[in-house]
């Protein structure tokens, strides 16, 4: 902490006035003359650093006390406002926050206080001017850089020579580049040390000459690759994998450019295309992880407050879903692993707050939103489906889904969340079928035949077939079979058989979302398979789309080679098709088929003897259809 010299009256809303012996908290103090601070009231401005000095008395608490005084304050300014945070509040309170998290570390860990208080040293330029010139809340004036110095001191204490030396070169050139990003930058002391060591070094250094010699001595840091491409990010704000491209690009070309640089530019470049890119310090310190710890946190804030019934939960709703939104880009555009070790934080915490502030949250606004992010975290890992399979959000996107079918948009985005969950196959908690029941399933064909009537484009028919071959996946056995069951009841199911046959035909899977470890079964060859199992099911497809199907059986019989699974399971189909249809009527694509089997009983590898048990099955089930005498 720091502790003024001299009274002091400031002339403008973005300096601070204040009295000898006052106290206060250093934010940032990247400008030569002016120092950006929060006061022991919480407020936030600039002082001039030449009637400051540090106070060596001060404790950590007393400087958490001093930050959280200005973190409220910045909360109380946003309300003021309307409930809206500018992004003048959002950089601030970042600051504050960051601030406050080194200062808790130190405390907790004992080690010394560092000088820069865990904001990077950057070169020291002229103090913004004060607003006779400046538009309120606006980040880029907030920060003007014009020439306007500190005052002087009652005492004339001049500012340190070493500063004002380091200014000058500074107040030429362009200002405004790096203004809009300066807030993120601070926030990466990695590369910023960097960048402060290159300012500072000593001018011989520069101008030696490299050699062959220096060149391949030089020492290149493990995560240097993730830093740059972190580092594009945040100067871009483009994608991680964006930022990757833009810095292998420029890896290659100075490889090329400066033969000097080749052997250290691979090494570099070996770290940045590597796979261990994604797990390099799993983004600690990073912008995404502490934009991520805030707005947890924040959601966290949300939830208990929700549970209370605060007078915040009227007056909330454009700031709960700025931080929805700014988590869904997060999601989408930063390192995976950035995100991943943020929500495995605490087994998971983040997910069963968002979950049970899902619960209680009715506005309809912040429940999409929400909806949106659920999403966006599925696709992280496995292990984060799992914890939303086990939780109460299934139960509740079932109970919203019936309950609230005129609301299009939040039934179409709770039908994609619930696919998204039931699509790896994990089993489900028992008492979750208390709404996940065969009435649910009927729900979900009733409205394939009869969609909404706000459904102009038929969205919802797609959303919950896919929805049901998903939820399909979660049962082994045909005979206790909730979708099986509702199928037998339903006594009408076209437009439901119609859309199955269109998806078999096009042969991909719509429920395979993620390309996470296990993979679940093929969930089209698991839903016919179970329908064939049965005759009363497998009256659902007509005999023209039972034709079909078979022509999709001798291509991939034919095609396959040994060993694929695919190929095993269209002949096993194909055993419940004669078993349980009238193919013994009309027998089509037989010689096919004979063909088919034939080929398949000659082959030597030892992959496909799977398929042979399976052909003489047919054979031995069926010798009146598929005789062994026709195909010798």
């Amino acid at each position: 902490m720091y502790r003024a010299l001299y009274d002091f009256k400031a002339d403008d809303a973005s300096a601070l006035s204040f009295r000898v012996g006052q106290r206060f908290t250093l934010l940032n103090r990247s400008d030569a003359h002016w120092w950006e601070v929060t006061d022991d009231t919480g407020r936030v401005g600039y002082v001039p650093y030449n009637y400051l000095e540090r106070d060596e008395s001060a404790e950590c608490g007393d400087i958490i006390l001093s930050i959280d005084r200005g973190i409220e304050q910045v909360h109380m300014a946003a309300m003021n406002n309307g409930g809206t945070y500018t992004a003048h509040h959002r950089e601030v309170l970042q600051k504050l926050i960051s601030h406050r998290k080194a200062t808790v570390d130190k405390q907790s860990q004992d080690y010394p206080h560092q000088q820069t208080m865990g904001i990077p040293s950057q070169p020291a330029r002229p103090a913004p001017q004060a607003p006779g010139s400046r538009v309120p809340d606006s980040p880029t004036r907030r920060r003007s850089t014009k020439s306007h110095r500190a005052p002087q001191a009652p005492t004339q204490v001049q500012a340190p020579t070493q500063r004002t030396a380091i200014s000058e070169p500074h107040t030429q050139g362009p200002q405004n580049v790096g203004i809009e990003r300066m807030a993120h930058m601070q926030k990466f002391e990695i590369y910023q040390d960097t960048s402060a060591k290159v300012v500072t070094t000593d001018a011989s250094s520069q101008t030696e000459p490299m050699n062959d010699k220096r060149s391949e001595e030089t020492h290149i840091p493990e995560n240097i690759g993730s830093e740059l491409v972190e580092l594009v990010r945040v100067k871009t704000d483009v994608s991680f994998q964006k930022s990757r491209i833009a810095v292998s690009s420029i890896l290659n070309h100075i490889k090329d450019r400066v033969p000097e640089l080749e052997r250290a530019m691979e090494d570099i470049l070996r770290q940045v295309n590597s796979s261990k890119l994604h797990t390099v310090k799993s983004g600690d310190g990073t912008q995404d992880s502490e934009r991520l710890e805030v707005i947890f946190s924040e959601m966290s804030s949300v939830k208990d407050d929700s549970q209370q019934r605060s007078w915040h939960l009227y007056e909330d709703q454009s700031i709960i879903l700025e931080y929805l939104e700014e988590l869904m880009s997060i999601l989408e555009n930063a390192m995976p692993a950035v995100c991943r070790k943020a929500v495995q934080r605490d087994n998971y915490e983040v997910l069963h707050n968002m979950v049970q502030y899902y619960q209680m949250e009715h506005r309809l606004p912040i429940r999409l939103a929400l909806l949106q992010v659920f999403a966006g975290l599925c696709g992280l890992e496995r292990e984060v489906v799992s914890s939303l399979v086990c939780s109460i959000l299934p139960m509740e996107l079932a109970r919203d889904m019936q309950d609230s079918v005129e609301a299009l948009q939040k039934l179409q985005y709770s039908a994609l969340l619930l696919t998204m969950l039931f699509s790896t196959g994990e089993a489900l908690p028992v008492h979750h079928y208390e709404h996940l029941s065969e009435e649910f399933v009927s729900f979900l064909l009733s409205h394939i035949e009869e969609p909404p009537e706000e459904d102009v484009h038929e969205q919802v028919p797609d959303l919950f077939l896919n929805l049901i071959l998903a939820f399909n996946l979660h049962f082994s056995d045909p005979t206790d079979n909730l979708v099986m069951k509702a199928i037998a009841k339903s006594s009408n199911v076209r437009t439901f058989s119609e859309k199955m046959m269109l998806l078999v035909n096009r042969g991909d899977d719509p429920v395979h979302m993620f390309d996470h470890e296990p993979r679940p079964p093929n969930s089209l060859l698991k839903f016919l398979a179970d329908v064939f199992s049965s005759e009363v099911t497998s009256g659902i497809f007509y005999t023209n789309d039972m034709m079909v199907l078979i022509d999709i059986i001798v291509r991939q019989v034919s095609d396959l080679p040994p060993g694929d699974e695919i190929r095993t399971e269209h002949l096993s189909l194909f055993h419940s098709i004669v078993k349980n249809t009238s193919y013994r009527e009309h027998r089509h694509r037989h010689g096919d088929l004979q063909q088919c089997f034939l080929a398949i009983q000659r082959e030597e590898e030892k992959e496909g003897e799977a398929d042979k048990f399976i052909i003489s099955q047919i054979w031995a089930d069926f010798p009146d259809v598929f005789s062994r005498s026709d195909l010798v």
